[in-house]
């Protein structure tokens, strides 16, 4: 039986194909362009506690989404919500 680091070793530089996640990544892809670049009235809300990686989740999605020419509108809008 191989050792993990020798199987990972093995699989480490190999492309997985996974349709379902591709095909998700492609239409998040899509909205994400629609969004930032046409300016269309859909909206994202982006839950989480403070530090918890909200704008870099944003930041990725625009750099992996968008060409580096393609302009965005970015407004965001950030509401405090007190749970106590």
């Amino acid at each position: 039986m191989k050792k993990s680091s020798e199987l990972f070793a093995v699989i480490r530089n190999k492309r997985i194909s996974l349709p379902a996640v591709e095909e998700a990544e492609r239409k998040a892809c899509e909205f994400v362009r629609k969004l930032l670049v046409c300016g269309e009235s859909n909206s994202v809300l982006i839950l989480g506690p403070q530090g918890c990686g909200k704008t870099t989740v944003m930041e990725a999605a625009r750099k992996k989404c968008l060409s580096p020419e393609e302009k965005f509108i970015y407004n965001p809008v950030v509401i405090d919500i007190n749970g106590t």
